[in-house]
């Protein structure tokens, strides 16, 4: 049976198979690497690279005593005529802690950084994160960012996700999660998404998943100069390439 434990980072946005390495106790300490193709940047119902394909590059470090710490790099874009950020750097921390050999809780945190405004204002944010973990196929999580992209609103989420193998070689999961950013983007709304993950080779991974959300459109609204509004995702479709190392 091929390993899918090379392939070391979840994905943001879209609920995919998780991090081996927090599923299992670490023997030694790690580090391990990812560069992901993407059809496009998708992030609980939203484009964050405009509808166009992006790259994403992460690195992480996995200690014996359970922290961890990592950082990734992304193409992001976003409709804006008052900024132009165009990558988005994401480190992050936490901890992972086996309770029995089928349970496993972890926290952390990550800081969104951006290389330029977007839609006219330094966006700059943390998100915290708390997990629970049963064997290697159900996480529940709770995500809290305050004051996300900064602009004074607190946004919370609830995601939870199933992972099965159906093969050496290939994995079905998908995942339902519900979003509170009333406070940020005037709607509160329920995202899921189900997909296949192929597993071709030690260190490669090919992800073809449905995704989707309810939504309502902003299209023909008229915003401030200074409001956050991404575009709702075109397509329902996400397909990406991940190379492990």
């Amino acid at each position: 049976m091929q390993s899918k434990t090379a392939l070391p980072a979840a994905r943001r946005g879209v609920i995919l198979p998780l991090v081996a390495s927090l599923l299992a106790p670490t023997a030694h300490a790690e580090w391990s690497g990812e560069l992901r193709l993407l059809s496009d940047y998708l992030h609980r119902g939203y484009s964050l690279s405009r509808g166009e394909p992006s790259v994403q590059a992460g690195l992480r470090y996995q200690s014996t005593s359970g922290w961890y710490a990592g950082a990734s790099l992304s193409r992001v874009g976003f409709d804006d005529e008052l900024g132009d950020a165009s990558v988005e750097f994401r480190p992050s921390l936490g901890y992972s802690q086996a309770l029995d050999p089928d349970w496993r809780v972890e926290a952390g945190l990550s800081a969104y950084t951006y290389d330029d405004d977007v839609f006219g204002r330094q966006s700059a944010y943390t998100e915290f994160h708390a997990s629970v973990h049963y064997r290697e196929w159900l996480s529940a999580t709770a995500y809290v960012a305050p004051d996300a992209y900064g602009r004074k609103g607190d946004v919370t989420t609830a995601e939870l996700t199933l992972r099965r193998d159906l093969l050496d070689t290939l994995q079905a999961s998908g995942g339902v999660g519900y979003t509170r950013a009333a406070s940020l983007l005037e709607q509160n709304y329920p995202y899921w998404n189900l997909g296949l993950s192929w597993f071709p080779a030690r260190r490669l991974a090919v992800d073809l998943r449905y995704v989707d959300a309810a939504i309502h459109s902003h299209r023909g609204e008229i915003y401030g100069p200074r409001e956050y509004y991404p575009r709702i995702q075109d397509r329902s479709y996400q397909l990406s390439l991940t190379i492990g190392f």
